[in-house]
């Protein structure tokens, strides 16, 4: 089926990272909608700066997609991206009656949504719904972001159940409940080669703040590496205080990189005996997905996004339960790898036939 046109597809969250390090999951799904629509010749990238939209041609997409390893390259591929700007100006100028797609969580306002068939996509609500897990700056952000859509986005799409819940809860209080769709997200295609594992190596992949739980596996390593394990963490510092941050850097046994390439984080995944996913809560839990697609096992928080995304497919453990955990991890080092149980499937080319079959309906 052919992409609709015309479409802007906002790119402001991809643009705010370049140079930043490791992409998070929402990165990622920008990126594969960079790929997936980019394209099309009726698309053009929309981003937020300095307090205007932006439009770019679609030269722009492959500045997009090679993010630049850091500072100095950040700045030459904004120059770059800048050059293809086709137009400038307020929100409520841009394109008028163009729809929107935005999958990134950032450039969400009311007056750019407004009088458009938009198709916004709500990862989580964990701001609103855990405020404890963030700060009062962000929080605020989060909900102006999320009532602009809730009050003006003609379709919301969910990637699970559970986040189509919470965002009905929230939408139903502030007034106004946009169509709403449960569209999985795209996970690798399954990579079962054998593996050269290295049995006491574990990996924890995710933003470094609170609600991933990352305390709790430096409580473990500071009594002692469980088994003599090692674990590796992959992930960009957030919001975490420094003496996570501190914890992060001095806990025997314990390796933090914060900006490994992709290609690094998956071959020391590809080795690792499990991965380990502590989180208090999440709306997908990208890295879980992933890592089962690579027959990598997983010790995993038991969270209800989890459960119904991946199935039986990673080990579940008590949210929190230090005891637990760490029997679980001294379990999986003495004990034989066995490849997981294969979660569902959900694919990319399936997750964008839904959404093309949205935007198609959103142009009528």
């Amino acid at each position: 089926m052919a992409d609709p046109v015309p479409l802007l597809l906002d790119v402001t969250r991809t643009v705010s990272r370049l140079g930043q390090g490791p992409l998070t999951g929402i990165d990622r799904v920008e990126r594969a909608y960079i790929n997936a629509f980019g394209g099309a010749s009726g698309t053009r990238f929309l981003m937020r700066w300095r307090g205007q939209q932006v439009l770019l041609g679609t030269q722009a997409r492959h500045t997009l997609l090679a993010p630049p390893p850091g500072p100095l390259q950040r700045t030459r591929s904004l120059i770059r991206l800048l050059k293809h700007m086709q137009w400038r100006g307020p929100a409520e100028a841009v394109a008028p009656k163009t729809p929107v797609l935005s999958v990134g969580h950032t450039n969400l306002s009311a007056a750019l949504l407004r009088d458009r068939n938009n198709v916004v996509m709500v990862h989580d609500m964990i701001p609103v719904d855990h405020p404890d897990f963030t700060r009062p700056a962000p929080l605020a952000r989060f909900e102006a972001r999320m009532r602009a859509v809730s009050g003006h986005a003609a379709y919301v799409i969910c990637p699970s159940r559970f986040s189509a819940s919470r965002a009905a809860h929230w939408f139903d209080l502030w007034g106004k409940r946009p169509q709403m769709h449960v569209i999985p997200l795209g996970l690798p295609e399954p990579y079962l080669s054998p593996r050269a594992i290295e049995p006491d190596l574990f990996v924890a992949v995710g933003t470094v703040e609170p609600r991933k739980g990352y305390d709790l596996l430096l409580d473990i390593w500071a009594q002692g590496p469980p088994a003599g394990a090692r674990l590796h963490v992959f992930g960009r510092k957030g919001w975490a205080d420094e003496r996570l941050v501190a914890r992060l850097r001095s806990t025997g046994g314990v390796t933090w990189s914060q900006r490994a390439a992709d290609q690094k984080v998956a071959e020391t995944l590809g080795r690792a005996r499990a991965l380990l996913f502590p989180s208090h809560v999440e709306g997908v839990g990208l890295p879980v997905g992933e890592a089962l697609a690579r027959g990598v096992p997983v010790l995993a928080s038991d969270l209800p996004p989890l459960r119904e995304l991946f199935g039986e497919g990673p080990s579940y453990l008590p949210v929190g339960d230090r005891s637990a955990w760490r029997a679980a991890i001294e379990r999986a080092v003495h004990s034989p790898v066995e490849a997981p149980k294969e979660p569902p499937r959900h694919d990319w080319e399936t997750h964008f036939s839904a959404v093309r079959a949205l935007l198609t309906e959103s142009n009528r």
